[in-house]
Protein backbone atom coordinates (compact mmCIF):
# COMPACT_ATOMS: atom_id res chain seq x y z
CA UNK A 1 0.00 0.00 0.00
CA UNK A 2 1.20 3.82 -0.09
CA UNK A 3 3.92 4.66 2.14
CA UNK A 4 4.68 7.80 0.78
CA UNK A 5 4.80 10.37 2.73
CA UNK A 6 1.56 13.40 2.81
CA UNK A 7 1.15 16.09 4.30
CA UNK A 8 -2.33 18.06 4.86
CA UNK A 9 -3.66 20.65 2.80
CA UNK A 10 -2.31 23.87 3.74
CA UNK A 11 -5.07 25.81 5.87
CA UNK A 12 -7.53 28.20 3.66
CA UNK A 13 -7.60 25.56 0.86
CA UNK A 14 -9.56 21.91 1.29
CA UNK A 15 -9.83 21.52 4.87
CA UNK A 16 -12.91 23.54 5.56
CA UNK A 17 -15.88 24.60 3.76
CA UNK A 18 -17.27 28.02 3.27
CA UNK A 19 -19.99 26.69 4.74
CA UNK A 20 -21.91 28.40 7.39
CA UNK A 21 -24.96 27.11 9.82
CA UNK A 22 -28.07 28.48 7.51
CA UNK A 23 -26.63 26.48 4.49
CA UNK A 24 -26.35 23.08 3.34
CA UNK A 25 -22.87 21.15 3.62
CA UNK A 26 -21.83 18.67 1.02
CA UNK A 27 -20.12 15.19 1.94
CA UNK A 28 -18.53 15.23 -1.12
CA UNK A 29 -16.72 18.34 -1.06
CA UNK A 30 -15.61 17.94 2.43
CA UNK A 31 -14.10 15.35 2.05
CA UNK A 32 -11.97 16.82 -1.21
CA UNK A 33 -8.14 16.67 -0.89
CA UNK A 34 -8.43 15.16 2.83
CA UNK A 35 -6.63 12.76 4.43
CA UNK A 36 -8.59 10.30 7.11
CA UNK A 37 -7.69 8.34 9.12
CA UNK A 38 -9.79 5.16 9.73
CA UNK A 39 -9.65 2.70 12.95
CA UNK A 40 -11.22 -0.47 13.22
CA UNK A 41 -11.42 -1.03 9.72
CA UNK A 42 -11.60 -5.13 9.89
CA UNK A 43 -15.07 -4.68 11.57
CA UNK A 44 -18.28 -4.54 10.34
CA UNK A 45 -18.68 -0.68 10.46
CA UNK A 46 -15.31 0.02 9.47
CA UNK A 47 -15.19 -2.29 5.97
CA UNK A 48 -18.39 -0.38 5.26
CA UNK A 49 -17.38 2.88 6.04
CA UNK A 50 -13.64 2.47 3.53
CA UNK A 51 -15.68 0.68 0.98
CA UNK A 52 -17.85 3.75 0.88
CA UNK A 53 -14.94 6.24 1.22
CA UNK A 54 -13.38 5.33 -1.90
CA UNK A 55 -16.54 4.72 -4.10
CA UNK A 56 -18.36 7.72 -3.15
CA UNK A 57 -16.01 10.34 -2.11
CA UNK A 58 -13.83 10.30 -5.27
CA UNK A 59 -11.87 13.66 -4.52
CA UNK A 60 -10.50 12.02 -1.39
CA UNK A 61 -6.74 12.20 -0.93
CA UNK A 62 -6.03 9.48 1.48
CA UNK A 63 -7.04 6.93 4.03
CA UNK A 64 -4.99 5.79 6.46
CA UNK A 65 -6.05 2.50 8.02
CA UNK A 66 -5.01 1.31 11.78
CA UNK A 67 -4.56 -2.21 11.78
CA UNK A 68 -2.82 -4.61 14.11
CA UNK A 69 -0.80 -7.15 13.08
CA UNK A 70 -1.57 -11.03 13.80
CA UNK A 71 0.08 -14.16 14.19
CA UNK A 72 -1.66 -16.66 12.00
CA UNK A 73 0.13 -19.90 12.36
CA UNK A 74 3.81 -19.12 12.91
CA UNK A 75 3.52 -16.09 10.27
CA UNK A 76 2.82 -12.41 11.47
CA UNK A 77 0.63 -10.92 9.27
CA UNK A 78 1.30 -7.46 8.69
CA UNK A 79 -1.31 -4.45 8.39
CA UNK A 80 -0.88 -4.44 4.45
CA UNK A 81 -1.03 -8.34 4.56
CA UNK A 82 -4.25 -7.95 6.53
CA UNK A 83 -5.91 -5.45 3.95
CA UNK A 84 -5.56 -7.23 1.14
CA UNK A 85 -6.59 -10.72 2.67
CA UNK A 86 -8.91 -9.59 5.22
CA UNK A 87 -10.77 -6.72 3.62
CA UNK A 88 -9.56 -5.63 0.06
CA UNK A 89 -10.33 -9.39 -1.13
CA UNK A 90 -14.28 -9.59 0.55
CA UNK A 91 -17.08 -9.49 -1.77
CA UNK A 92 -17.47 -5.92 -0.41
CA UNK A 93 -15.13 -4.82 -2.02
CA UNK A 94 -16.72 -6.33 -5.61
CA UNK A 95 -18.53 -3.10 -7.13
CA UNK A 96 -15.17 -1.07 -6.91
CA UNK A 97 -13.35 -3.66 -8.20
CA UNK A 98 -15.57 -4.15 -11.38
CA UNK A 99 -15.77 -0.29 -11.59
CA UNK A 100 -11.51 0.15 -11.70
CA UNK A 101 -10.81 -3.43 -13.82
CA UNK A 102 -7.43 -4.07 -13.74
CA UNK A 103 -6.20 -0.92 -12.57
CA UNK A 104 -8.09 -1.81 -9.13
CA UNK A 105 -4.69 -2.61 -7.29
CA UNK A 106 -2.69 0.42 -8.58
CA UNK A 107 -5.55 2.82 -7.48
CA UNK A 108 -5.63 2.07 -4.02
CA UNK A 109 -2.15 1.76 -3.27
CA UNK A 110 -2.44 5.09 -4.34
CA UNK A 111 -5.58 5.77 -1.89
CA UNK A 112 -4.96 3.55 0.73
CA UNK A 113 -2.04 3.66 3.43
CA UNK A 114 -1.53 1.25 6.07
CA UNK A 115 0.03 1.63 9.81
CA UNK A 116 1.02 -1.33 12.07
CA UNK A 117 -0.89 -0.29 15.35
CA UNK A 118 -2.47 -0.76 18.17
CA UNK A 119 -5.77 1.23 19.71
CA UNK A 120 -4.37 -0.93 22.84
CA UNK A 121 -1.50 1.28 23.13
CA UNK A 122 -0.34 4.63 23.95
CA UNK A 123 0.13 6.23 20.63
CA UNK A 124 -1.31 3.08 18.47
CA UNK A 125 2.11 1.61 19.67
CA UNK A 126 3.93 4.09 16.92
CA UNK A 127 7.52 5.55 17.95
CA UNK A 128 7.01 9.42 18.64
CA UNK A 129 8.53 10.36 15.53
CA UNK A 130 5.96 8.18 13.86
CA UNK A 131 3.52 9.31 15.63
CA UNK A 132 4.55 12.90 15.21
CA UNK A 133 4.19 12.09 11.29
CA UNK A 134 0.89 10.85 11.55
CA UNK A 135 -0.43 13.67 13.34
CA UNK A 136 1.16 16.12 10.66
CA UNK A 137 -0.69 14.86 7.75
CA UNK A 138 -4.40 13.62 9.49
CA UNK A 139 -7.11 15.78 8.46
CA UNK A 140 -9.84 13.89 9.91
CA UNK A 141 -10.03 10.96 12.47
CA UNK A 142 -13.09 8.83 12.01
CA UNK A 143 -13.10 6.20 15.22
CA UNK A 144 -14.75 2.91 14.76
CA UNK A 145 -12.32 0.32 16.62
CA UNK A 146 -14.04 -1.72 19.91
CA UNK A 147 -14.81 -5.04 21.32
CA UNK A 148 -18.71 -5.36 20.23
CA UNK A 149 -19.04 -8.54 22.59
CA UNK A 150 -21.64 -7.88 24.80
CA UNK A 151 -19.97 -9.75 27.96
CA UNK A 152 -16.60 -8.90 27.55
CA UNK A 153 -13.98 -9.01 30.03
CA UNK A 154 -14.07 -5.39 31.73
CA UNK A 155 -10.03 -4.99 31.57
CA UNK A 156 -10.25 -6.06 27.37
CA UNK A 157 -13.73 -3.77 27.54
CA UNK A 158 -12.27 -0.66 29.33
CA UNK A 159 -8.85 -0.93 26.79
CA UNK A 160 -10.94 -1.36 23.74
CA UNK A 161 -13.80 1.23 24.18
CA UNK A 162 -12.27 3.32 26.32
CA UNK A 163 -8.65 3.75 25.94
CA UNK A 164 -8.88 3.20 22.54
CA UNK A 165 -11.17 6.52 21.80
CA UNK A 166 -9.29 8.66 23.66
CA UNK A 167 -5.71 7.56 22.05
CA UNK A 168 -7.87 8.60 18.76
CA UNK A 169 -8.84 12.11 20.35
CA UNK A 170 -5.43 12.80 21.37
CA UNK A 171 -4.30 12.10 17.46
CA UNK A 172 -7.02 14.20 16.46
CA UNK A 173 -5.73 17.06 19.44
CA UNK A 174 -2.17 16.93 17.66
CA UNK A 175 -3.15 16.77 14.14
CA UNK A 176 -6.21 19.74 14.89
CA UNK A 177 -8.35 17.43 13.21
CA UNK A 178 -11.90 17.00 13.44
CA UNK A 179 -13.09 13.00 14.90
CA UNK A 180 -15.88 11.00 14.43
CA UNK A 181 -16.33 8.75 17.70
CA UNK A 182 -18.64 5.58 16.97
CA UNK A 183 -20.59 5.02 20.01
CA UNK A 184 -24.14 2.57 20.54
CA UNK A 185 -27.11 4.14 21.33
CA UNK A 186 -27.31 1.97 24.53
CA UNK A 187 -25.36 3.98 26.26
CA UNK A 188 -28.95 4.44 28.12
CA UNK A 189 -28.71 1.57 29.76
CA UNK A 190 -32.42 0.64 31.24
CA UNK A 191 -34.10 4.66 30.86
CA UNK A 192 -37.40 3.73 29.54
CA UNK A 193 -38.90 6.07 27.16
CA UNK A 194 -37.60 8.65 24.58
CA UNK A 195 -33.82 8.60 24.81
CA UNK A 196 -32.59 12.29 23.83
CA UNK A 197 -29.42 12.71 21.42
CA UNK A 198 -27.20 14.05 24.20
CA UNK A 199 -24.67 13.54 27.01
CA UNK A 200 -25.53 13.56 30.33
CA UNK A 201 -23.65 14.64 33.26
CA UNK A 202 -22.30 11.45 34.84
CA UNK A 203 -24.37 11.36 37.95
CA UNK A 204 -27.55 12.44 35.89
CA UNK A 205 -27.01 9.52 33.82
CA UNK A 206 -26.55 7.11 36.74
CA UNK A 207 -29.43 8.98 38.50
CA UNK A 208 -31.22 8.44 35.35
CA UNK A 209 -30.17 5.01 34.19
CA UNK A 210 -30.27 3.22 38.24
CA UNK A 211 -31.31 0.30 39.26
CA UNK A 212 -35.13 0.97 40.56
CA UNK A 213 -35.09 1.11 43.90
CA UNK A 214 -31.52 2.54 43.91
CA UNK A 215 -30.23 5.50 45.68
CA UNK A 216 -29.35 8.97 44.11
CA UNK A 217 -25.39 8.67 43.02
CA UNK A 218 -23.99 11.66 45.17
CA UNK A 219 -20.58 11.24 43.81
CA UNK A 220 -19.58 9.20 40.70
CA UNK A 221 -16.45 10.45 39.02
CA UNK A 222 -15.86 8.53 35.95
CA UNK A 223 -12.00 8.33 35.63
CA UNK A 224 -11.90 7.24 39.79
CA UNK A 225 -14.54 4.47 38.14
CA UNK A 226 -12.22 3.75 35.04
CA UNK A 227 -8.93 3.75 37.68
CA UNK A 228 -11.22 1.56 40.26
CA UNK A 229 -11.82 -1.11 37.83
CA UNK A 230 -8.32 -1.45 36.65
CA UNK A 231 -7.19 -2.26 39.80
CA UNK A 232 -9.34 -4.40 40.80
CA UNK A 233 -8.43 -6.68 37.94
CA UNK A 234 -5.05 -6.24 38.35
CA UNK A 235 -6.03 -7.24 42.30
CA UNK A 236 -7.36 -10.74 40.80
CA UNK A 237 -3.98 -11.44 39.06
CA UNK A 238 -1.68 -11.10 41.92
CA UNK A 239 1.64 -12.07 42.87
CA UNK A 240 2.02 -11.27 39.07
CA UNK A 241 0.10 -7.80 38.63
CA UNK A 242 -0.04 -7.29 34.62
CA UNK A 243 0.78 -3.82 33.32
CA UNK A 244 -2.65 -1.73 32.39
CA UNK A 245 -0.83 -0.40 28.77
CA UNK A 246 -0.44 -4.57 27.90
CA UNK A 247 -2.66 -5.15 25.11
CA UNK A 248 -5.57 -7.60 25.39
CA UNK A 249 -3.51 -10.94 23.65
CA UNK A 250 -1.16 -10.63 26.64
CA UNK A 251 -3.44 -10.37 29.42
CA UNK A 252 -5.29 -13.38 27.89
CA UNK A 253 -2.00 -15.66 27.99
CA UNK A 254 -1.20 -14.69 31.14
CA UNK A 255 -4.07 -15.57 32.81
CA UNK A 256 -5.98 -18.52 34.73
CA UNK A 257 -9.51 -19.50 33.45
CA UNK A 258 -10.31 -18.77 36.54
CA UNK A 259 -8.97 -15.33 37.10
CA UNK A 260 -10.33 -14.30 33.37
CA UNK A 261 -13.82 -15.54 35.13
CA UNK A 262 -13.81 -12.92 37.82
CA UNK A 263 -12.74 -10.77 35.63
CA UNK A 264 -15.13 -10.88 33.65
CA UNK A 265 -17.81 -11.47 36.23
CA UNK A 266 -16.71 -8.28 38.04
CA UNK A 267 -17.18 -5.82 35.09
CA UNK A 268 -21.15 -7.50 34.20
CA UNK A 269 -22.15 -7.07 38.21
CA UNK A 270 -20.81 -3.67 38.14
CA UNK A 271 -22.11 -2.83 34.79
CA UNK A 272 -25.25 -4.14 35.68
CA UNK A 273 -25.06 -3.35 39.58
CA UNK A 274 -25.23 0.69 37.69
CA UNK A 275 -28.03 0.00 35.46
CA UNK A 276 -26.44 -1.05 32.45
CA UNK A 277 -27.51 -3.91 30.21
CA UNK A 278 -23.64 -5.35 30.46
CA UNK A 279 -20.15 -4.32 30.09
CA UNK A 280 -20.31 -3.33 25.90
CA UNK A 281 -22.72 -0.38 26.82
CA UNK A 282 -21.49 0.61 30.13
CA UNK A 283 -17.90 1.12 28.60
CA UNK A 284 -19.43 2.76 25.54
CA UNK A 285 -20.99 5.32 28.47
CA UNK A 286 -17.24 5.96 29.90
CA UNK A 287 -15.93 6.48 26.97
CA UNK A 288 -18.59 9.24 25.33
CA UNK A 289 -17.91 11.02 29.10
CA UNK A 290 -14.37 10.70 28.58
CA UNK A 291 -14.45 11.97 25.14
CA UNK A 292 -16.62 15.21 26.37
CA UNK A 293 -14.82 15.85 29.53
CA UNK A 294 -11.18 15.77 27.37
CA UNK A 295 -12.51 17.17 23.77
CA UNK A 296 -10.62 20.41 24.17
CA UNK A 297 -10.86 22.25 20.60
CA UNK A 298 -11.40 19.08 18.87
CA UNK A 299 -14.67 18.99 16.80
CA UNK A 300 -16.21 15.92 17.79
CA UNK A 301 -19.41 13.83 16.64
CA UNK A 302 -20.41 10.77 18.04
CA UNK A 303 -22.89 8.61 16.12
CA UNK A 304 -25.01 6.00 18.31
CA UNK A 305 -26.11 2.57 16.07
CA UNK A 306 -28.36 0.32 17.51
CA UNK A 307 -28.25 -2.91 16.61
CA UNK A 308 -26.18 -2.85 14.05
CA UNK A 309 -26.97 -5.81 10.76
CA UNK A 310 -26.71 -6.30 6.75
CA UNK A 311 -26.39 -3.65 4.39
CA UNK A 312 -29.61 -2.48 3.19
CA UNK A 313 -28.74 -2.15 -0.77
CA UNK A 314 -25.43 -0.37 -1.05
CA UNK A 315 -23.03 -1.44 -2.26
CA UNK A 316 -25.59 -4.53 -2.69
CA UNK A 317 -28.37 -5.65 -0.38
CA UNK A 318 -27.59 -7.79 1.90
CA UNK A 319 -23.83 -8.18 3.22
CA UNK A 320 -23.09 -9.18 6.73
CA UNK A 321 -19.68 -9.97 8.71
CA UNK A 322 -20.26 -12.94 10.82
CA UNK A 323 -23.28 -13.43 12.74
CA UNK A 324 -24.39 -9.66 14.50
CA UNK A 325 -26.37 -9.96 17.81
CA UNK A 326 -30.14 -10.09 16.63
CA UNK A 327 -29.08 -12.90 14.40
CA UNK A 328 -28.82 -16.43 16.61
CA UNK A 329 -32.14 -15.47 17.96
CA UNK A 330 -33.39 -15.28 14.19
CA UNK A 331 -31.61 -17.94 12.72
CA UNK A 332 -32.21 -20.36 15.85
CA UNK A 333 -35.97 -19.84 15.05
CA UNK A 334 -35.50 -20.63 11.52
CA UNK A 335 -34.08 -23.92 12.62
CA UNK A 336 -36.84 -24.84 15.35
CA UNK A 337 -34.66 -24.70 17.87
CA UNK A 338 -36.08 -21.53 19.62
CA UNK A 339 -39.72 -21.95 20.30
CA UNK A 340 -40.40 -19.19 22.11
CA UNK A 341 -37.84 -15.81 23.68
CA UNK A 342 -38.33 -13.50 26.33
CA UNK A 343 -39.78 -9.91 25.53
CA UNK A 344 -42.91 -8.01 25.00
CA UNK A 345 -45.07 -8.11 22.15
CA UNK A 346 -44.90 -3.78 22.04
CA UNK A 347 -40.83 -4.26 23.14
CA UNK A 348 -39.22 -2.37 19.88
CA UNK A 349 -35.93 -4.30 18.53
CA UNK A 350 -34.05 -1.68 17.03
CA UNK A 351 -32.28 -2.57 14.46
CA UNK A 352 -29.98 -0.79 12.07
CA UNK A 353 -28.64 -1.50 8.27
CA UNK A 354 -24.61 -1.41 8.64
CA UNK A 355 -24.80 0.87 5.40
CA UNK A 356 -27.26 3.69 7.08
CA UNK A 357 -24.85 3.73 9.81
CA UNK A 358 -21.38 4.40 7.68
CA UNK A 359 -23.47 6.91 6.12
CA UNK A 360 -24.14 8.88 9.10
CA UNK A 361 -20.58 8.56 9.81
CA UNK A 362 -19.41 10.22 6.94
CA UNK A 363 -22.39 13.09 7.03
CA UNK A 364 -21.55 13.60 10.74
CA UNK A 365 -17.72 13.98 10.08
CA UNK A 366 -18.90 16.63 6.66
CA UNK A 367 -21.39 18.33 9.63
CA UNK A 368 -19.18 19.41 12.19
CA UNK A 369 -16.28 19.71 10.14
CA UNK A 370 -17.77 22.46 8.10
CA UNK A 371 -18.44 24.09 11.65
CA UNK A 372 -21.92 24.03 11.29
CA UNK A 373 -21.44 22.56 14.85
CA UNK A 374 -18.44 21.99 17.15
CA UNK A 375 -20.42 18.90 18.77
CA UNK A 376 -23.07 16.96 17.88
CA UNK A 377 -24.44 13.32 18.75
CA UNK A 378 -26.78 11.42 16.58
CA UNK A 379 -28.64 7.94 17.50
CA UNK A 380 -28.77 5.74 13.98
CA UNK A 381 -31.33 3.94 14.82
CA UNK A 382 -35.05 2.83 14.26
CA UNK A 383 -37.32 2.62 17.36
CA UNK A 384 -38.01 6.55 17.38
CA UNK A 385 -39.70 6.97 13.48
CA UNK A 386 -40.07 3.42 12.48
CA UNK A 387 -40.46 0.83 15.30
CA UNK A 388 -39.87 -2.71 14.73
CA UNK A 389 -41.90 -4.56 17.27
CA UNK A 390 -41.05 -7.83 18.89
CA UNK A 391 -44.66 -8.75 17.72
CA UNK A 392 -43.76 -7.79 14.13
CA UNK A 393 -40.43 -9.31 13.88
CA UNK A 394 -42.16 -12.75 14.89
CA UNK A 395 -44.66 -12.53 12.36
CA UNK A 396 -42.03 -11.23 9.65
CA UNK A 397 -39.76 -14.21 10.74
CA UNK A 398 -42.57 -16.82 10.62
CA UNK A 399 -44.01 -15.62 7.30
CA UNK A 400 -40.19 -15.86 5.92
CA UNK A 401 -39.40 -19.35 6.99
CA UNK A 402 -42.41 -20.85 5.91
CA UNK A 403 -41.75 -19.27 2.46
CA UNK A 404 -38.39 -20.56 2.76
CA UNK A 405 -38.29 -23.25 5.34
CA UNK A 406 -35.33 -24.70 6.58
CA UNK A 407 -34.24 -28.24 6.30
CA UNK A 408 -33.37 -30.59 8.89
CA UNK A 409 -31.10 -33.78 8.26
CA UNK A 410 -33.93 -35.70 6.99
CA UNK A 411 -34.21 -32.96 3.97
CA UNK A 412 -37.93 -32.03 5.47
CA UNK A 413 -39.05 -28.34 5.98
CA UNK A 414 -38.45 -27.33 9.85
CA UNK A 415 -42.31 -25.70 10.86
CA UNK A 416 -41.60 -22.57 13.19
CA UNK A 417 -44.06 -21.83 16.06
CA UNK A 418 -45.82 -19.01 17.80
CA UNK A 419 -44.45 -17.18 20.26
CA UNK A 420 -45.86 -15.99 23.76
CA UNK A 421 -42.87 -14.27 25.06
CA UNK A 422 -42.35 -15.37 28.84
CA UNK A 423 -40.79 -12.76 31.53
CA UNK A 424 -36.86 -13.72 31.35
CA UNK A 425 -37.12 -15.49 34.53
CA UNK A 426 -39.41 -17.30 33.24
CA UNK A 427 -37.76 -18.18 30.46
CA UNK A 428 -34.84 -19.30 32.10
CA UNK A 429 -36.50 -21.12 34.72
CA UNK A 430 -38.44 -23.52 31.79
CA UNK A 431 -35.02 -23.84 29.79
CA UNK A 432 -33.03 -24.89 33.66
CA UNK A 433 -35.91 -27.40 34.45
CA UNK A 434 -35.42 -29.06 30.89
CA UNK A 435 -31.66 -29.15 31.30
CA UNK A 436 -32.38 -30.79 34.45
CA UNK A 437 -34.49 -33.60 33.30
CA UNK A 438 -32.33 -34.44 29.73
CA UNK A 439 -29.57 -34.64 32.67
CA UNK A 440 -31.85 -36.78 35.07
CA UNK A 441 -32.88 -39.02 32.20
CA UNK A 442 -29.35 -39.57 30.79
CA UNK A 443 -27.94 -40.95 34.00
CA UNK A 444 -30.36 -43.33 34.61
CA UNK A 445 -29.24 -44.20 30.83
CA UNK A 446 -25.27 -44.73 32.15
CA UNK A 447 -26.20 -46.40 35.24
CA UNK A 448 -28.19 -49.71 33.57
CA UNK A 449 -24.90 -51.03 33.76
CA UNK A 450 -25.07 -52.97 30.52
CA UNK A 451 -24.57 -52.82 27.33
CA UNK A 452 -27.22 -50.14 25.46
CA UNK A 453 -29.42 -50.93 22.84
CA UNK A 454 -29.16 -48.70 19.34
CA UNK A 455 -32.73 -47.27 20.22
CA UNK A 456 -31.12 -45.97 23.78
CA UNK A 457 -27.69 -44.94 21.84
CA UNK A 458 -29.62 -43.06 19.29
CA UNK A 459 -31.89 -41.37 22.50
CA UNK A 460 -28.53 -40.56 24.82
CA UNK A 461 -27.17 -38.79 21.35
CA UNK A 462 -30.71 -36.78 21.26
CA UNK A 463 -30.06 -36.11 25.25
CA UNK A 464 -26.53 -34.46 24.47
CA UNK A 465 -28.17 -32.37 21.85
CA UNK A 466 -30.87 -31.31 24.00
CA UNK A 467 -28.96 -30.36 26.43
CA UNK A 468 -26.34 -28.24 24.44
CA UNK A 469 -28.84 -26.67 22.59
CA UNK A 470 -30.86 -25.63 26.01
CA UNK A 471 -27.43 -24.30 27.37
CA UNK A 472 -26.63 -22.50 24.28
CA UNK A 473 -30.35 -21.19 24.29
CA UNK A 474 -29.68 -19.95 27.80
CA UNK A 475 -26.56 -18.32 26.89
CA UNK A 476 -28.05 -16.44 24.53
CA UNK A 477 -31.03 -15.46 26.72
CA UNK A 478 -28.91 -13.85 29.03
CA UNK A 479 -27.30 -11.88 26.25
CA UNK A 480 -29.94 -10.95 24.86
CA UNK A 481 -32.82 -10.62 26.63
CA UNK A 482 -32.15 -7.45 27.80
CA UNK A 483 -32.29 -5.59 24.84
CA UNK A 484 -35.83 -7.35 23.33
CA UNK A 485 -37.04 -6.06 27.03
CA UNK A 486 -35.97 -2.66 27.29
CA UNK A 487 -38.99 -0.19 26.97
CA UNK A 488 -37.34 2.52 25.18
CA UNK A 489 -37.51 5.05 22.09
CA UNK A 490 -34.37 6.12 20.95
CA UNK A 491 -34.97 9.95 19.38
CA UNK A 492 -33.70 10.80 16.33
CA UNK A 493 -34.08 14.86 16.30
CA UNK A 494 -30.50 15.69 15.78
CA UNK A 495 -30.13 13.00 12.89
CA UNK A 496 -32.53 14.54 11.17
CA UNK A 497 -31.26 17.71 11.27
CA UNK A 498 -27.67 16.95 10.39
CA UNK A 499 -29.49 15.25 7.50
CA UNK A 500 -31.86 18.31 6.56
CA UNK A 501 -28.90 20.28 6.21
CA UNK A 502 -27.01 18.00 3.42
CA UNK A 503 -27.07 18.89 0.01
CA UNK A 504 -29.82 17.67 -1.88
CA UNK A 505 -28.41 15.79 -4.48
CA UNK A 506 -26.31 13.50 -2.14
CA UNK A 507 -29.59 12.68 0.30
CA UNK A 508 -29.71 9.35 -1.70
CA UNK A 509 -26.09 8.51 -1.96
CA UNK A 510 -25.36 9.42 2.18
CA UNK A 511 -29.24 8.68 3.61
CA UNK A 512 -29.18 7.31 6.88
CA UNK A 513 -33.13 7.90 7.22
CA UNK A 514 -35.11 5.73 9.59
CA UNK A 515 -37.65 5.64 7.31
CA UNK A 516 -35.95 4.83 3.99
CA UNK A 517 -37.36 1.43 4.44
CA UNK A 518 -40.23 -1.08 5.18
CA UNK A 519 -39.13 -4.42 7.60
CA UNK A 520 -41.04 -6.93 5.48
CA UNK A 521 -38.96 -5.93 2.49
CA UNK A 522 -35.61 -5.50 4.54
CA UNK A 523 -35.78 -8.71 6.83
CA UNK A 524 -37.43 -11.15 4.62
CA UNK A 525 -35.85 -9.67 1.12
CA UNK A 526 -32.98 -8.29 2.15
CA UNK A 527 -31.08 -9.83 5.60
CA UNK A 528 -32.26 -12.87 6.67
CA UNK A 529 -31.50 -14.10 2.44
CA UNK A 530 -28.14 -12.21 3.12
CA UNK A 531 -27.17 -14.16 6.58
CA UNK A 532 -27.86 -17.66 4.82
CA UNK A 533 -26.22 -16.81 1.61
CA UNK A 534 -22.84 -14.85 3.28
CA UNK A 535 -23.01 -17.18 6.91
CA UNK A 536 -24.44 -20.10 5.74
CA UNK A 537 -22.85 -20.89 2.39
CA UNK A 538 -26.33 -22.34 1.19
CA UNK A 539 -28.83 -21.11 -1.69
CA UNK A 540 -32.52 -19.25 -0.25
CA UNK A 541 -34.40 -22.45 0.45
CA UNK A 542 -32.06 -24.67 2.12
CA UNK A 543 -30.44 -25.57 5.45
Amino acid sequence: MNTTPLSKVPAGMATHSNIHSNTCYSVREYFNGKIVLLTGCTGLVGKVVLEKLLRSTPGIRNVTLVIRPRLRSEETLTAADRLRTEILANPLFDALRHEHGSAFGPWVEAKVTCIDGDINRDRFGLSSSAWSRLADRVDVVLHSAGTVNLLERIDVALNLNVGGPMTALSLAKAAQASMVHVSTAYVCGRQQGLIEEKILAPEDALNEIGSPGAEPSAHYDVEEEITSLKKQCRTFNNPDPIPVSVGHDYLSERMTDVVVQRITDLGITRARGLGWLDPYGYTKFLAEQMLSRHQGEVPLGIVRPSIVESTLCDPYPGWIQNYRMADPVLMNYGKGHIHDFPGCSDTALDLVPVDSVANAILAVAAYIGSRIEKSTVIHVATSGSNPLTMELLHDLLKKYFTANPMLNKSGAPIAVPDWVYPPPEVFTEQLRCRIEQFECELAGIRRQGRQMTPEERSRLRKLRIGIGRSKKLMSIAEMYAPYTTLRCRFGDTVARRVRSLMKPSELTTFDFSATRFAWEHYLCSVHLPGVRRHLHQFPDGEG
